[in-house]
């Protein structure tokens, strides 16, 4: 099974976010400030802090599809 660790991030209103960052960094940002981060791909659904146990993550908001939306995205490997 494969997991979703980082994420890219960046602004398309020109703040200077670039980069990527972990999945845990991304919950707790969504938690602290009044950031909106979306999926860039259609319909661009937000991205929405998850907290489990001894897990956080995002998720992307509920839309007409079926899976969510960063399982998507195109798939980058790290070597290890």
């Amino acid at each position: 099974m494969e997991t979703i660790v980082r994420i890219h991030l960046f602004s398309t209103s020109g703040e200077g976010i670039s980069g990527w960052y972990y999945k845990e960094d991304i919950n707790e940002w969504l938690h602290e400030n009044s950031y909106k981060i979306v999926v860039y791909i259609d319909p661009y659904p937000e991205l929405i802090p998850v907290d489990g146990d001894h897990v956080k993550y995002v998720r992307s908001s509920k839309d007409d599809t079926e899976e969510d939306n960063l399982l998507k995205l195109d798939i980058y490997y790290e070597k290890q």
